[in-house]
Parts: structure tokens; C-alpha cells; sequence
């Protein structure tokens, strides 16, 4: 509450609407799950679901031929094929890294264990640890 504390005192007495929408943000305690709070998980949210109704080729949307017939997205079998793959496995098959944690936007637990396990892109016997992209969907 300190950092709290001397934004009130700097802002409150004359002019609190003063306060920057960027400072009060970073202020903000998380959302559960989360590492914004409440004001930057709803830009955020916002700006995200903006761009994927503005993208007539946003994978999710109906594809070429369903729907309003304005989207060219993916068939079923292809969207089932891009979803099983997170940015975990695009940087284990993109990038020479040898270890990436499950969940990259969130900080790790350590080596196969807790809730976020940083993983070996490639077993020990050379075998891909990640999902891969199915081809023959596209």
C-alpha cells in the first residue's frame, strides 16, 4: 500500500483525474492468474479482440465459403491442427533453445516441476518435445 499511499499524496488533494493512465496501471495489483491488473487486462482485452475482428484472415473465424462469407479462416480439421500448439512449441522448432518453461508469459518453477516446468525442446534421444504442426491439414 506504500506505493499507493504517496500516489494519493501527490494526486488526491488537487487533482486526482491528473493521474496518468500508464502509472495508475503499473500500480495496479494483478488480477488472479494474472500479471496486469484489472485497468491493463481490460486494454488489453479489448485491443486483442479488436485485432481479431479486424483481421478477416484471424484463424478463428469461419472459413472461405461459411459463415457471412467475408472471413477466409481455417477449416476445422486445420484450427484443431494450430491449436494444438502453443508459442512454447513455435520456439522449440524455431529457435536453438534448448529449454523453454510450459507457459513462456509466465515465470518458471523450475526444471518438471510446479505449475510452470521449464522443458527440454528435444528429448534425450533427439525426439521432438513439442507439438509440431500437422501439413497435411493445410
Amino acid at each position: 500500500m506504500e506505493l499507493w499511499d504517496a500516489l494519493y499524496r501527490v494526486y488526491a488533494p488537487a487533482h486526482p483525474g491528473d493521474m496518468d493512465l500508464f502509472t495508475a496501471g503499473l500500480a495496479e495489483h494483478p488480477v488472479e492468474g494474472g500479471v496486469v491488473g484489472e485497468t491493463f487486462a481490460c486494454v488489453i482485452t479489448s485491443q486483442f479482440q479488436r485485432l481479431m475482428d479486424g483481421d478477416r484472415f484471424f484463424f478463428s473465424h469461419p472459413a472461405e465459403g461459411e459463415g457471412d462469407g467475408t472471413s477466409n479462416g481455417l477449416s476445422d480439421a486445420q484450427k484443431s491442427s494450430v491449436l494444438k500448439r502453443g508459442l512454447r512449441d513455435i520456439i522449440c522448432e524455431n529457435t536453438n533453445v534448448e529449454k523453454v518453461a510450459k507457459d513462456v508469459f509466465m515465470n518458471p518453477t523450475g526444471d518438471d516441476e510446479g505449475d510452470n516446468p521449464v522443458r527440454a525442446c528435444y528429448k534425450p534421444n533427439g525426439k521432438k518435445n513439442f507439438a509440431t504442426l500437422d501439413v497435411e491439414e493445410f
